[in-house]
């Protein structure tokens, strides 16, 4: 009786182990399952067996635990042959966690070169159009900008700004009313700005009474307003510091290089150690060549005056006849290289063929060796 009741206990075993949920040979199997459930979902009450040491009742080797996360069954790993009848488990985790809401980048930043929003230009730094913010420059915007040229910027006129944003100052031909300014006309126009009545620096004037040019006139060299608004020189005398200059008999002028050129008839064979002053005691001075067409000018209009080897006399000019330049300036002559050079002091040079004359080598004589000469010429400039 005993053996039957024990053949009757492994076959009710058997057939449990049939019935488990499980894989045989050890394998993991997947399948596809339903969408993924938050939760577990607990079997029909079975019988349970004894757990496995370190597993909870139902879950031991015998019994068949499934879990499915995101909608896939994973069977248990295992034999399932274990006679144990426990609850069959099955847990599921719902949905993955994940941060919703929407991403977003790295706050704009001024001066990385790009424009992003809020930006009206971006430029890496200030530029002629962009502030250093990132506005768009502009003067009277309030925002220094020295890139655009900008001395000041206080949002329009202010004591110490003019309304183009240049420094405010006295004399600049520029009226700031909030500096105090009653007038300003052209520098060196005024002495003070707080009244109408321009105020002249010594040797200038308003003589055209015109607040906009402030004082126009330099009364040291003004022919027409000649130390005093309204005095002109007569004949064409030249005005020097502040007086009409008598050039006496002056031959023949012109201008050249912003003055005026005087030539004026020697003496025959003057004696040249005489007349070292000539030019300053007319209020003139010798004349020196400023560039080469000045002195090239010099020599076309003296040989046009009468068309002689007449000779061009003046003082501290200096001459190469081999380089044929007057005061290092290159000329074109009929006799380059003839006859002497001329370093400082007396200087004769002409457009006639032998052309260059060394007066200290001549007694000099403003004719040089030409002893015919009726007459040379001494040239000033005023």
């Amino acid at each position: 009786m005993r053996e039957w009741l024990g053949w009757m206990m492994v076959a009710a075993v058997l057939a449990c182990g049939d019935e488990s949920s499980g894989d045989t040979g050890g394998f993991t199997s997947q399948t596809t399952g339903a969408p993924m459930t938050t939760g577990g979902t607990t079997g029909a009450p079975g019988t349970t067996g004894t757990p496995t040491t370190g597993e909870e009742p139902g879950t031991g080797s015998g019994g068949a635990t499934t879990s499915t996360t995101g909608g896939t069954t994973i069977g248990s790993t295992g034999d399932a042959t274990t006679g144990s009848t426990g609850d069959a488990t099955s847990s599921s985790t719902g949905g993955g966690t994940s941060t919703g809401g929407t991403s977003t980048g790295a706050a704009p930043i001024c001066g990385d070169g790009s424009v992003d929003a809020g930006e009206d230009c971006d430029d890496s730094g200030e530029s002629k159009a962009c502030n250093a913010d990132c506005t768009t420059a502009a003067c009277g915007d309030g925002k220094l900008n020295a890139a655009a040229g900008e001395a000041c910027d206080d949002s329009g006129e202010s004591k110490d700004c003019n309304a183009d944003c240049t420094a405010a100052a006295c004399g600049d031909a520029k009226l700031n009313m909030s500096a105090g300014e009653a007038c300003d006309g052209m520098a060196p126009a005024n002495a003070s700005c707080d009244a109408c009545a321009v105020e002249c620096n010594a040797g200038r004037d308003d003589c055209n009474a015109d607040l906009v040019d402030g004082c126009e006139i330099d009364l040291n060299v003004d022919a027409k307003n000649c130390g005093m608004c309204g005095k002109a020189c007569a004949n064409n005398q030249p005005c020097k510091a502040g007086k009409c200059v008598d050039v006496g008999d002056v031959f023949n002028q012109y201008d050249s290089e912003g003055r005026k050129v005087y030539i004026y008839k020697t003496t025959k064979c003057a004696d040249l150690n005489q007349h070292t002053m000539f030019c300053p005691n007319k209020g003139l001075a010798w004349w020196k060549a400023k560039s080469q067409a000045d002195a090239q000018k010099l020599i076309d209009v003296a040989f046009g005056l009468d068309q002689h080897h007449t000779w061009i006399q003046v003082f501290g000019a200096a001459t190469n006849s081999n380089a044929s330049t007057v005061d290092g300036f290159n000329v074109v002559v009929d006799g380059a290289g003839c006859v002497d050079s001329s370093p400082d002091g007396w200087t004769a040079f002409r457009k006639w063929a032998c052309s260059f004359c060394e007066p200290n080598n001549n007694q000099n004589q403003s004719c040089c060796w030409d002893k015919d000469h009726a007459y040379d010429w001494f040239v000033c400039e005023g």
